[in-house]
């Protein structure tokens, strides 16, 4: 038999052991191509390998000098469905390529075009939605100069102001611009012709703008200080002057564990419900209307005159007593309160039940609908109990 001495030593050793693993970690260099610092440098096309991890997206960081200054074609030729994110030699982000699109065909291989200045340092940031380490090849080729043909300009042309565009200061300012519909021919020095749609026409070039004012405001595309084109778009007066509640929600109570989703400590997320609410909408011409929200409420959103409607609590998050709801259309706020009550003591009990009811759902391997119809059952027993 083993002395008491012998074995309290080897406890202690043991014991010891761990708290030095605990302590001491052990620092690994990171491989080539795992970060910014250890980017593997490419002059031209080039093979690239991305590892798998269970636990995290991983990444392959390559690092590329072009020697000439022009347009550059960057883009992957595999079966897999690999992304590229490209940044500046600050590490700052350029430019991000994943799916490309044919009509209603998708191609999973990234293809991603960009003005490059000779002597700079960029970075390749690639990843792919593989479940596997995978390796595949990247073409680089050099494009050269472009010319551009606007085939057409975006669908939206007018923007309301202090709502889709506006003035924080004298520099600070801003347009929310809609690029759906934009399309632009670019025929390059290559010879290689591509057509650019939508939202890609405002990744491929500089979009610029001065501060906006009511009427024609130039918006810009540049590559360098160039200005390929122009577009106009017209800024409108902001037709609402201010809104006003004139009516509550029916509902205007909730409570701690029935309504929304508790997140402990009495917090919790409340989507407002506006069944019986109305609004009154005063315009800048002196005239206004009523609003009945059971009219123009959808699945999801509140649209007025093409417009949402928000009704939200300022971070989604209540707390018991009373809490502001915000109302917003077209940059117009009014307000209301609802208030949030701790539940009984007979709705505790059945929010315990809930809460049994709607883990064994979340259950995938026993879950059979009965679970959520429990808990529907539960929770409406607790609303009559309350």
């Amino acid at each position: 038999m083993m002395k008491k001495s012998v074995l309290k030593r080897a406890v202690s050793i043991l014991l010891a052991g761990i708290m030095a693993v605990s302590v001491f970690t052990v620092t690994v260099a990171a491989a080539p191509g795992d970060s910014f610092s250890e980017a593997i440098t490419v002059t031209g096309d080039f093979s690239a390998t991305v590892k798998h991890s269970f636990f995290k997206r991983t990444y392959a960081y390559y690092k590329f000098v072009p020697a000439e200054t022009g347009w550059y074609e960057i883009y992957s030729d595999c079966n897999y469905d690999p992304a590229i994110a490209l940044f500046d030699g600050e590490e700052e982000w350029l430019a991000y390529s994943d799916d490309t699109h044919s009509g209603d065909v998708t191609n999973y291989n990234f293809d991603l075009i960009h003005y490059f200045t000779a002597g700079e340092t960029y970075y390749f940031q690639l990843h792919t939605y593989e479940s596997k380490t995978v390796t595949f090849d990247v073409k680089i080729d050099f494009l050269g100069a472009v010319e551009t043909e606007v085939i057409s300009y975006p669908d939206k042309n007018e923007y309301i102001m202090d709502y889709e565009c506006g003035i924080y200061d004298e520099d600070k300012y801003y347009i929310s611009l809609d690029f759906n519909g934009f399309e632009v021919k670019l025929t390059f020095e290559s010879g290689k012709v591509f057509s650019l749609k939508d939202w890609d026409v405002y990744y491929l070039f500089e979009v610029c703008y001065d501060k906006p004012v009511i009427g024609i405001n130039e918006i810009c595309f540049k590559i360098g200080n160039d200005t390929i084109f122009i577009w106009g778009i017209e800024i409108v007066e902001n037709p609402v002057e201010s809104i006003e509640v004139v009516k509550l929600p029916d509902k205007i109570e909730y409570t701690y564990g029935l309504d929304g989703y508790s997140y402990g400590n009495g917090i919790l997320y409340i989507y407002p419900d506006t069944t019986g609410m109305e609004i009154k909408i005063n315009y800048i011409d002196g005239t206004s209307e009523i609003v009945k929200f059971d009219d123009i409420q959808g699945d999801w959103d509140i649209i007025h005159n093409e417009h949402q409607i928000y009704v939200e609590i300022s971070t989604g998050l209540c707390t018991i007593g009373k809490n502001t709801v915000y109302v917003d259309y077209l940059a117009r706020i009014a307000t209301f309160e609802i208030t949030v009550v701790k539940p009984t003591m007979a709705q505790t009990f059945f929010i315990g039940l809930i809460n049994i009811a709607e883990f064994f759902s979340s259950i995938s391997i026993i879950r059979l609908g009965v679970w959520d119809s429990i808990a529907s059952w539960f929770r409406d027993i607790a609303i009559k109990v309350g």
